[in-house]
């Protein structure tokens, strides 16, 4: 193993933004419950919803809905784009960019999500 003092000075960090710096693991859940009541699939326990969090939608799909995918992805888009507030950072997250930044790291952030998306959370 490398001793750590032979690696190069650290300058960025790179950050995954869902399941890291923001819990948007219950917003996943109710919007694959309201999909499931949008489009007559049996509705399922939130700790089963919580067990999909991290798929694809598109697979969350096939597996809650199947054959009724297309409206499915379109229902819990639907319901994700509408409550941004069920997201929140995990705590320290805030403190932990700062303290990074402050150290003059530069600081990016790995998501799928839009920008106008990320300002409210982060």
């Amino acid at each position: 193993m490398s001793d750590l003092a032979t690696f190069p000075p650290l300058r960025a960090v790179l950050l995954d933004v869902d399941g890291t710096l923001i819990d948007s693991a219950d917003l996943v859940a109710h919007s694959l419950a309201y999909a499931s009541a949008a489009v007559g699939a049996p509705v399922r326990s939130h700790g089963e919803y919580l067990a999909l969090v991290g798929r694809p939608v598109a697979v969350q799909a096939a597996i809650l809905a199947p054959g009724r995918e297309p409206e499915f992805v379109a229902a819990a888009i639907r319901y994700y784009e509408e409550h941004p507030e069920e997201e929140r950072p995990f705590p320290g997250a805030l403190e932990t960019l700062a303290a990074l930044r402050a150290m003059g790291l530069a600081v990016a952030l790995v998501t799928s999500k839009l920008r106008v998306e990320l300002d409210p959370v982060l």
